[in-house]
């Protein structure tokens, strides 16, 4: 006697079909952070090239920050250091002549933080997420 086997394929197709749609949407899902992170990241490089120029309008690289991207971050979310002076990688004053014989370099660190929203909840995945990009910048 032959066994009939019309309708394994749909059967089979049916039970794995929902590990398969959750899996996509885990993969679209952790893409779209990652580009949230990367747009922070270039928001961040805009405003410390704009600190280049002009290091304690603060206010204004916060704006070009915020231009910069496509996310909607929130100026308050964006922090600009005051100018800092290092020697060889140390923090140090800016009166002072480095070991290297060269005066100090001055720096200024931008700092901006936002929260993403995941499509579903994961237990390896806070949502919201709060991502942060850092970047210090030589302006003199």
């Amino acid at each position: 006697m032959k066994g009939r086997d019309d309708g394994s394929a749909a059967v089979e197709f049916a039970l794995i079909a929902p590990v398969l749609v959750l899996m996509l949407i885990a993969v679209v899902d952790l893409g779209l952070v990652m580009i949230d992170n990367v747009r922070l990241s270039s928001a961040v490089r805009a405003g410390a090239q704009f600190a280049m120029q002009d290091p304690d309008d603060k206010t204004s690289i916060r704006t070009v920050a915020v231009n910069a991207t496509t996310l909607t971050i929130d100026p308050a979310d964006i922090t600009v250091s005051d100018k800092f002076c290092e020697c060889d990688g140390v923090v140090s004053a800016c009166d002072t002549t480095c070991a290297s014989g060269f005066a100090p370099g001055e720096y200024v660190t931008v700092t901006a933080t936002t929260t993403v929203t995941s499509i579903l909840s994961y237990p390896w995945l806070p949502s919201p997420t709060t991502l942060s990009q850092s970047t210090t910048i030589r302006v003199e």
